[in-house]
């Protein structure tokens, strides 16, 4: 599709510290005394659901369609515009700069940048808008609607990650792929140069074998070399 180089990021962990989704999804069932009900009497199952991964999906979509329940699209981004000036803002500590320090380098570069994530598109949108990501396409997870609420319809995870890029035009291998996850191995994969973001300790081992030992390790915290 593009004739520059081609950069894949990841968006959690690897641009915005935490699990944007996942945070989301509790903002906003603590906004309303019935939806924080739901929120305390569920959590538990989500949870469960969440920390396996055969359920791990599942889990993510019962508790999107019950924070979602009874908002328009419309506002559905509102709550997405404000979640991510919380989360993202200036004063958030969440920002990761050493990996959008890269991104901007890019940029400059004449690059073409994708921010790749499987969190939802109004949210993916509305947190690049917050840190200030311009000129960049984004790849996310979209929403259908379902009896009231909202629910995932097209994933942009793990592999799938991979076919979106395909279906979006962009031939592989890409140039550099940036990620601090397991999950994204296919897409570390399918790039030249991959970049690990602050990897866990329990993860490094698993992505450099899966990878090759080819990956790079880039650190955002100051107390990491």
């Amino acid at each position: 599709m593009a004739s520059t180089d081609v950069a894949v990021f990841d968006l959690d962990g690897t641009l915005v510290r935490g699990d944007s989704l996942r945070q989301f999804n509790k903002w906003l069932l603590r906004r309303g005394r019935v939806r924080h009900v739901i929120s305390f009497l569920t959590s538990p199952i989500f949870n469960a659901l969440m920390a396996m991964r055969p359920t791990h999906m599942a889990g993510h979509t019962m508790q999107l369609w019950f924070a979602t329940f009874g908002l328009s699209e419309d506002g559905l981004t509102t709550a997405a515009e404000e979640f991510a000036a919380l989360h993202a803002g200036p004063d958030s500590g969440n920002l990761m700069s050493a990996t959008l320090n890269r991104l901007s380098k890019h940029l400059d570069d004449g690059d073409t940048v994708i921010v790749a994530t499987g969190t939802l598109r109004p949210l993916a949108e509305a947190l690049c808008r917050q840190i200030g990501l311009t000129g960049v396409h984004v790849l996310a997870s979209t929403l259908r609607k379902r009896v009231g609420g909202h629910v995932p319809d097209q994933h942009c995870f793990a592999e799938t990650k991979v076919d979106r890029l395909r279906d979006a035009g962009f031939s592989l291998p890409i140039a550099y792929a940036y990620s601090d996850s397991p999950s994204d191995i296919p897409l570390l994969r399918a790039a030249r140069h991959g970049v690990v973001v602050d990897p866990d300790p329990r993860h490094i081992r698993r992505i450099q074998q899966a990878t090759g030992h080819t990956c790079e390790v880039l650190w955002n915290q100051a107390s990491n070399p």
